[in-house]
């Protein structure tokens, strides 16, 4: 089996499928995966929190994350060699939490290899081939909770986020209510502001609980145990 690193994923739009870059060190192959589920069809999407509690819960330790498709969901390896199907995302994000390493068979490296990206500013763009989106768009990355790294652009006039399933943006722990936070174009269509929706545990920008607030580049917006930070590109 040859082990492999995560390069980024990304997501162009909300309405996209997110794309996972992963690399193996020694050769420098790279393989490109699409992501099922984000953001987002799944009806009742497991967050990586979820499948660590279960794992937790059975006492069965986790060996590794195994890539068996170019698509489809990974696999979790646990002991006796039984394997779990897990949504690619929440996959990756166990591996990192708990430093299991992700691997794949030479044969399908082999088979998916894909050229490595032009320069360091280009690791995380996994979407070269979606139609791009135009200059000074606004982007959210997750950089702490179950799917940290994965990024969404905000391309609409409103655009919801909430644990619910209806909305675009689903952040999937029980610390972030349904209907959480939306996000609005500000007048003049450049750059957005948040709105909370009445959240019981509110929503904070920079560390200050807002109802509403004007975002600025680097702004960080905490929804419950997520991160996201705010890019206007």
């Amino acid at each position: 089996m040859r082990e492999l690193v995560v390069v980024g994923v990304r997501a162009q739009t909300w309405q996209s499928r997110p794309m996972v870059l992963l690399k193996e060190e020694v050769s420098g192959r790279h393989i490109q995966l699409p992501v099922d589920g984000g953001p987002r069809n799944l009806d009742e999407p497991i967050s990586a929190e979820l499948l660590q509690r279960v794992l937790m819960a059975l006492r069965v330790p986790l060996r590794a994350i195994e890539v068996t498709a170019p698509q489809g969901p990974f696999q979790l390896v646990l002991a006796d060699g039984i394997r779990v199907p897990a949504a690619p995302l929440e996959a990756i994000a166990l591996a990192r939490h708990l430093r299991v390493p992700i691997v794949t068979s030479e044969e399908l490296l082999s088979s998916a290899a894909v050229a490595a990206p032009e320069g360091p500013t280009q690791a995380l763009d996994l979407t070269a081939h979606m139609e791009k989106l135009p200059s000074g768009r606004a982007t959210l990355l997750i950089r702490k909770g179950a799917e940290a790294g994965a990024e969404f652009a905000l391309d609409g006039e409103v655009v919801l986020c909430g644990r619910d399933s209806a909305n675009q943006i689903v952040l999937d722990d029980n610390t972030v209510s349904r209907k959480h936070v939306e996000f609005h174009r500000n007048a003049g269509g450049v750059g957005y502001s948040t709105l909370d929706m009445g959240s019981l545990n509110g929503t904070y920008v920079n560390g200050e609980r807002v109802k509403s607030a004007t975002l600025n580049d680097g702004d960080e917006v905490q929804v419950g145990k997520f991160t996201l930070l705010y890019q206007l590109r």
